[in-house]
């Protein structure tokens, strides 16, 4: 005989698991639409005869619109509610990155990118928010697997962008066609989950508890630092990787968007297996070897003068960095004094800061010297990393005492 308490164990089994499509869902979307207009970028730039440093300022115009805008969701959702909050900003989302190529300046490319980060900023807060309350719930971490969807989604949209360069869509022809898939994804998303008060449930937090420990808030301000250097890290290859192929090996439009797809697959390798090893080893050891890896790759791509390292270069900063945000956001929603909303909003607010000082510092050194050289940067931000992770640990130590 069935009992209630098996019936109602059932029900939070099924209940979960429909929290994981969702998010799942919008992960994949979340990842899938930015990705769709990388390997782009070289014809792009070339197209409109731009310079690196106004390449670094029309891809910084994404994070500077989060920065901008991005603490404003809170107020959004709470006018309109989240589910339809969530349904509006992922169809402002596509459309904004779907008009890029419909741009007739540079100035309106920076634009459309620059509402994008707007969007951008606001669908990942509510996505972060629900997959520490899903990890919470299964008392165990599960924050890389879901931002390994994301990552799935942003192969994907690179790899279709790879394959219509090939083939010889044009870049007009292919933004119309990726529109209507994530159009139709979201429709989906729209009649499957429409019910109202299941997404005010789902995504929606407990209010934080009024007393903050100082030991805490240092905690909390050393991980918004990390998170600000990861962000910065984890788009080099997005942004610079297509163009150092072209200038430094003239590689054909195809071949250079290899290091790009090859550092979201190895992300997509590091985030599905992170949270085994986190589970395993534990957060501080997982997130060391992550920023160790990454600092490798770089120094495979400024040491080493070919075209095949180069893109495994690329491959081991995508393998090293994928575990950082993910675990980094994890820590922050788990903060006992703080709340895991509110921190999550800010924290992902904060580390649009990376994503926006990176690209022009790092396209302004490389017109000054070469695009070689200016990866220093990136090298130095690796280890960086690496202390903030061994300050975090030890502070942590002196809290549990």
């Amino acid at each position: 005989m069935i009992t209630l308490s098996e019936i109602n164990l059932t029900d939070i089994k099924r209940s979960q698991k429909k929290k994981g499509i969702i998010l799942s869902f919008l992960f994949f979307i979340h990842g899938m639409a930015y990705a769709s207009i990388v390997p782009w970028f070289p014809e792009i730039k070339s197209d409109f005869e731009l310079s690196n440093y106004r390449v670094g300022i029309m891809v910084s115009a994404i994070p500077a619109g989060s920065i901008t805008f991005g603490l404003l969701s809170k107020r959004f959702i709470d006018f309109i509610g989240l589910y339809w909050a969530t349904n509006i900003t992922f169809l402002l989302l596509i459309t904004c990155i779907s008009i890029v190529p419909f741009s007739s300046s540079w100035h309106g490319i920076t634009l459309a990118l620059f509402l994008f980060g707007i969007f951008d900023s606001w669908g990942d807060t509510c996505i972060n928010v629900q997959a520490i309350r899903v990890q919470n719930s299964c008392g165990r971490s599960l924050i890389n697997r879901f931002h390994g969807i994301g990552s799935i989604g942003t192969i994907f949209g690179g790899g279709i962008a790879v394959f219509a360069i090939s083939i010889g869509l044009s870049i007009k022809q292919f933004s119309l066609t990726v529109f209507c898939g994530n159009l139709f994804l979201l429709m989906l998303f729209i009649v499957i989950f429409r019910d109202k008060n299941r997404q005010r449930k789902i995504f929606t937090c407990e209010k934080n508890k009024p007393s903050q420990h100082y030991s805490e808030n240092q905690l909390y301000l050393i991980a918004l630092i990390l998170l600000t250097f990861t962000c910065g890290i984890e788009e080099t290859a997005s942004i610079w990787g297509a163009i150092y192929m072209t200038d430094y090996y003239d590689v054909s439009p195809v071949l250079s968007g290899l290091p790009y797809l090859s550092c979201q697959i190895f992300m997509v390798v590091g985030r599905i297996f992170g949270d085994h090893f986190t589970n395993n080893f534990g957060r501080i050891t997982t997130l060391r070897c992550g920023a160790i890896t990454a600092a490798m790759g770089v120094f495979v791509i400024m040491s080493i003068n070919s075209p095949i390292l180069t893109v495994l270069g690329f491959a081991l900063i995508g393998l090293g960095i994928s575990v950082v945000f993910p675990l980094t956001i994890s820590f922050i929603g788990q903060l006992p004094n703080i709340n895991a909303t509110n921190g999550i909003t800010f924290a992902t607010w904060t580390s649009r800061v990376g994503l926006l000082l990176t690209p022009p510092l790092l396209g302004m050194l490389a017109d000054m010297t070469s695009l070689r050289i200016a990866f220093i940067t990136i090298f130095i931000g690796c280890l960086f990393i690496l202390l903030l992770i061994n300050i975090l640990s030890k502070k942590l130590i002196q809290l549990e005492r």
